[in-house]
């Protein structure tokens, strides 16, 4: 599925069955994408794209799990420095990717590795430098925590 609204589009991967009931929401102003699967497990693998005013781009591709008691949201803050990720439901695996283009057409990557995230955990990304992405602020809010998380080699990649 994929949503567009102001300078967002996002799209949402997940699995569903005829009669399941998944409920999803998008604030098209605020780019932010809201989950809850009918299932009893389901994997969902959700993409946020802004552009911002220079012209320059920013991408978050979040993959988790879900369930039927939980709920995932999604969203850039309002100047697309932050990304942030609330968790409810059981505890959970998930990885972030992070991108930008540049309006120079610079292009740089952030792959967090697995992470794990516990009921009712919001988790903030915020990269030093959105032109390089060599490491990124974590701010979970869960107990609150601070940390500098450097890049994480994807797997089966070498340059």
């Amino acid at each position: 599925m994929v949503m567009l609204g102001g300078s967002y589009i996002v799209e949402m991967s997940t699995t569903t069955c005829p009669g399941q009931n998944d409920e999803f929401t998008f604030d098209t102003a605020a780019g932010t994408l809201g989950f809850r699967t009918g299932a009893e497990s389901a994997p969902l693998t959700v993409e946020v794209l802004a552009q911002l005013p220079d012209g320059s781009m920013r991408l978050a591709l979040l993959a988790t799990t879900t369930s039927s008691i939980g709920r995932e949201s999604v969203h850039f803050n309002q100047d697309c420095s932050t990304l942030t990720f609330t968790h409810r439901g059981p505890a959970a695996t998930y990885l972030l990717v992070l991108g930008s283009v540049g309006s120079d057409g610079r292009v740089a990557t952030f792959y967090s590795g697995m992470e794990q995230v516990e009921d009712g955990y919001t988790i903030g990304y915020t990269p030093l430098d959105w032109s390089s992405l060599n490491g990124v602020k974590v701010t979970t809010e869960g107990p609150l925590t601070t940390r500098i998380l450097a890049p994480r080699g994807l797997p089966g990649f070498t340059c």
